[in-house]
């Protein structure tokens, strides 16, 4: 898929895919497959990697004896899909209406349009669709402005209602993954200076962050999670998500930047892994 310049997964940097720990692999893989539309592309008796143009998206793992996260845990708000334009949003819309599926929120953010829901297991999505870049408007600091707004559903439901439903776009991607965290202290100290990602917005409670002026590939808010402590394991949710590095220096320079703040550093091949502040695996990829 030949993505535009501007595109999330062409910044130098932005989240490729994420790993649920999960109950019921077998129930929430045929979930997936049917109510947000993503395709097989492995599995085994253990795991499950879901995703779009042979592109993993989403791996689910089988956890065994795991409990339901509760809310106020760090882990996922939200995985975040992005579909290539409104009439893909629509469609979705429109396969949602007619196999009643019931969505948790539907929001105007001035540089998209975003659908929200859960999956049977509690992990929040949101599927939405970017405005172009030209459309969006910027405020003190160069950050970039977002709210939430009502979303037009009829416009967007009759946008999508007449293409027949077969799954999710080709050219669907992780736009972004929005997270529950202890404090506003460590994102400033691991996404902003350890990682280099910019932050573009500051709400009460919520901070954006991004790479390339994208309006955000990392949510991050302290609305349930603020003050508690990392996740465990015997849980479900998060357990990981993959930074791809299409910069190779700035690959190599996280990398250094982790070394040097004595953070626990493993590699695998082409992969580096390190744990967050909360409790889950960032897995680092170049190219």
């Amino acid at each position: 898929m030949n993505f535009q310049p501007t595109h999330p997964v062409r910044m130098p940097f932005h989240v490729a895919s994420s790993e649920l720990i999960v109950r019921d692999l077998a129930a929430l893989s045929a979930w997936y497959r049917t109510v947000i539309g993503l395709r097989v592309l492995a599995e085994s008796a253990e795991s499950v990697d879901l995703g779009v143009d042979g592109h993993v998206l989403l791996s689910l793992v089988q956890g065994g004896e795991v409990s339901i996260a509760p809310v106020e845990m760090p882990g996922l708000y939200h995985n975040a899909f992005l579909v290539p334009d409104r009439a893909a949003l629509g469609n979705w819309l429109a396969h949602a209406n007619a196999i009643g599926v019931s969505l948790t929120g539907a929001s105007d953010h001035l540089v998209s349009e975003a659908l929200y829901l859960d999956d049977p297991e509690g992990n929040g999505i949101e599927i939405y669709r970017d405005r172009d870049r030209s459309e969006w408007t910027s405020s003190a600091g160069n950050r970039v402005d977002m709210d939430v707004l009502p979303l037009d559903l009829d416009s967007l439901y009759e946008e999508g209602r007449h293409t027949p439903w077969t799954g999710m776009k080709s050219g669907t991607t992780l736009g972004h993954i929005h997270l529950k965290v202890s404090s506003f202290t460590q994102t400033e100290a691991f996404l902003e200076r350890l990682f280099g990602f910019d932050l573009m917005l500051s709400l009460t409670g919520a901070r954006f962050y991004a790479s390339g002026r994208y309006h955000h590939h990392f949510g991050t808010n302290v609305w349930h999670s603020g003050g508690r402590p990392k996740r465990t394991a015997g849980m479900t949710g998060l357990n990981s998500y993959t930074v791809n590095f299409n910069d190779r220096d700035a690959y190599e320079g996280v990398v250094k930047n982790l070394q040097s703040a004595h953070m626990p550093v493993q590699q695998t091949g082409s992969t580096v892994t390190v744990d967050d502040p909360w409790g889950m695996k960032v897995h680092l990829t170049s190219g």
